[in-house]
């Protein structure tokens, strides 16, 4: 079954007689308290629009205030993209006359990311977010500061967890490894390689692994299962969560297969290998994990009826060192209850903690896809809400 810019340009100014209002003061420092942007208004007469200076902002973080313009420059020259609404958290680049140049996240209005110019007057201090990816590469250090020792790089896509200590456009931050499970770092971050992700902030702390929780408990299985995201940028990439679930479990086996080469199995064995947006169906996946080496367990009761799996079947099979691939509802999944997609997904199950079960989710937009948590009876639900024959479907894959 189916799983699921605005770049601004900044304008040489034009030698010409202005005026400029020029915010002379800067953003609050304030360590995560929230409050109006902080300023001076003075009008200045300039002779050349560059000598409007450039400021570093002292926060990293505002929050739109009322519905505003996204221009394409600070300038009078600038051109205005459009309108975005209130309370969207961008990241803060610069500060220059007026206006100040933004990461703006994108919306559901059609606006995609990128980094444009808004006018100060429509921003509002906003505090660092709890949780926070790289939107470019970028390090996590011992230190704030750029010139302090590097603790482990951070590609574009990697989720920090905050721990709310700030330094100015600094944060430490926690960050979960896959190479190994429970194993993680903490450091300081420069929040101008960072980005909000979209999904609210609290309710992603109710689905992911968080410090406190690796610090306070221990899972009882965590299998050690190297992440793949099925959001790589390629024209399949919203219905690949099927190939992803199986390249993680062969990589839990020690067989490291590309995403692309998976996915033409899988859609040869479908008989429509030049399709973009087909989703895989269970079976297929399972005998693709088994043309690449692995093997699968408890798929069929019969060669005409999927196994109708419960989850004390799904802990025995963890218990054994196999990841189990079920087919579920995307919906019934924590956090998506609202998202407009009403088909089903595939998950990769790689532990147990108490009663929840530890999972690698394909779909990492909306927090981290590595480390999630969902619990008994939430997975219960999920299965059983998959479509059709699959309902309960599962695989497990193991050596």
């Amino acid at each position: 079954m189916r799983c699921c810019s605005l770049i601004a340009s900044l304008r040489p100014g034009a030698v010409r007689a202005v005026t400029v209002l020029l915010v002379l003061g800067v953003l609050a420092s304030s360590g995560g308290t929230s409050g109006p942007l902080l300023g001076i208004a003075t009008t200045v007469t300039a002779q050349n629009i560059d000598l409007a200076p450039a400021i570093e902002p002292t926060t990293a973080w505002a929050k739109t205030a009322r519905e505003t313009a996204i221009w394409s420059g600070w300038d009078a020259n600038a051109k205005e993209f459009g309108k975005i609404g209130e309370s969207i958290t961008v990241q803060l680049i610069e500060l220059r006359a007026a206006r100040a140049y933004v990461f703006f996240p994108g919306d559901n209005k059609g606006h995609k990311a990128g980094e444009v110019w808004i006018d100060r007057a429509d921003l509002t201090d906003a505090p660092w977010p709890r949780w926070a990816r790289a939107r470019r590469a970028t390090t996590l250090r011992t230190a704030p500061d750029v010139a302090a020792e590097e603790i482990i790089p951070l590609a574009r896509g990697n989720y920090i967890e905050t721990t709310g200590e700030t330094r100015g456009r600094w944060a430490q931050a926690f960050y979960l490894i896959d190479r190994g499970p429970g194993e993680w770092v903490m450091g300081w971050v420069d929040g101008l390689g960072l980005m909000v992700p979209r999904g609210d902030q609290t309710e992603i702390s109710t689905y992911m692994l968080t410090r406190t929780s690796l610090i306070t408990s221990s899972p009882e299985v965590w299998l050690r299962v190297p992440y793949r995201s099925q959001i790589d940028g390629s024209t399949f990439a919203e219905a690949n969560c099927g190939p992803a679930s199986v390249a993680m479990a062969l990589e839990a086996v020690g067989k490291s297969e590309p995403l692309g080469a998976l996915r033409e199995l899988a859609l040869d064995l479908q008989q429509n290998p030049r399709c973009d947006d087909c989703g895989t169906y269970i079976q297929h996946l399972a005998a693709v994990a088994e043309m690449r080496g692995a093997k699968t367990y408890s798929l069929r009761d019969d060669p005409s009826s999927f196994h109708r799996w419960s989850l004390d079947e799904i802990r025995q099979q963890l218990r054994q060192d196999r990841v189990v691939i079920p087919q579920v509802k995307y919906r019934a999944l924590p956090g998506r209850s609202r998202v407009q997609y009403g088909g089903d997904h595939y998950i990769v199950v790689v532990g147990i903690v108490g009663n929840n079960f530890i999972y690698n989710d394909p779909v990492d937009s909306d927090g981290r896809g590595y480390g999630r948590l969902i619990t008994a009876e939430r997975l219960e639900l999920a299965m059983s809400s998959a479509n059709g024959d699959f309902a309960r479907a599962a695989f497990a894959v193991g050596r």
